[in-house]
């Protein structure tokens, strides 16, 4: 069975491959794992890890992360859980993003901004606008 490193930051996916194969030159298997779902996710048990490694280490490892999140999916090869962690981060900037843009054209077109963002915010959230960001 040996050793295993579960690395759960979020770092570079060529650093991540680099400790892999250091770590796999000293007969110890990683899995790359970083996470999402902030803090209330990690106190509830609730995150969504990708994990990055091999397919047997991953199966082996998975009640460790079960104990941490509900969402597990196991990406591909060492770094790959950092490759989907970034792409996630792109996607979770723009919604971001896309929001702020509305709110100031809400505020622009004339809405009275201090009811404008909160009624625009409800107005969003109901049509599940923002249904990813606010699991975030």
């Amino acid at each position: 069975m040996g050793l295993t490193v579960i690395d759960m930051s979020t770092i570079s996916p060529t650093v991540t491959r680099t400790l892999a194969t250091k770590l796999a030159e000293r007969g110890i298997a990683m899995l790359d794992a970083p996470v999402s779902g902030g803090e209330k996710g990690a106190i509830a048990g609730t995150l969504s890890i990708m994990v990055g490694g091999n397919e047997a280490t991953f199966k082996r490892c998975l009640p460790i992360l079960q104990a941490l999140g509900t969402t597990i999916v196991h990406v591909g090869r060492n770094g790959a859980g950092q490759v989907v962690k970034a792409c996630n981060q792109i996607v979770v900037a723009l919604i971001l993003e896309a929001v702020s843009e509305a709110l100031v054209l809400g505020a622009k077109a004339g809405v009275e901004p201090a009811k404008s963002c909160k009624r625009l915010v409800e107005a969003m959230l109901a049509a599940g606008s923002w249904r990813y960001v606010v699991h975030q």
